[in-house]
């Protein structure tokens, strides 16, 4: 298959991994809601990247994966961001564990925003309308 859509995939886990054993063991709602979606994207991601590494993909069972790990994105980005405004509110954790974690949060949809032109010569531009929410594909989800 794509082995830039592979390789994208593979830093956006990459830091899925990292940012995922960075959080506190704070117990608040929106923290473990926000865990959910960042263990489901992680997994679904991983699943992706043993697809993309066989020869011959099914391109079906791949783009439910994509649309998985899209989806995942719509819903982490604003759970992310309330939980940065309940740490900073509650002086949970310092402002630079705070930012570090928002770098590579960046980064991930940087990666992901990235792989949106491979998902689309894959799937062609019609069908990936489908595939990826409209506020990633728009010129490049920026």
């Amino acid at each position: 298959m794509d082995s830039n859509l592979l390789q994208h995939f593979a830093r956006a886990y990459r830091l899925l991994q990292v940012v995922s054993r960075d959080f506190s063991s704070i117990d608040s709602p929106i923290l473990v809601r926000l865990l959910v979606v960042l263990r489901e994207q992680q997994t679904t991601l991983y699943q992706a990247i043993l697809l993309l590494q066989q020869s011959h993909t099914d391109k079906e069972d791949l783009r439910y994966y994509i649309e998985v790990i899209y989806r995942d994105e719509e819903a982490r980005d604003p759970l992310f961001r309330a939980w940065v405004r309940n740490v900073i509110w509650m002086g949970l954790e310092s402002r630079e564990s705070t930012k570090a974690k928002k770098s590579i949060m960046k980064q991930i949809r940087r990666e992901l925003l990235q792989a949106v032109p491979y998902v689309e010569e894959l799937y062609g531009k019609q069908e990936t309308r489908y595939i990826i929410p409209p506020l990633m594909r728009k010129n490049g989800g920026m």
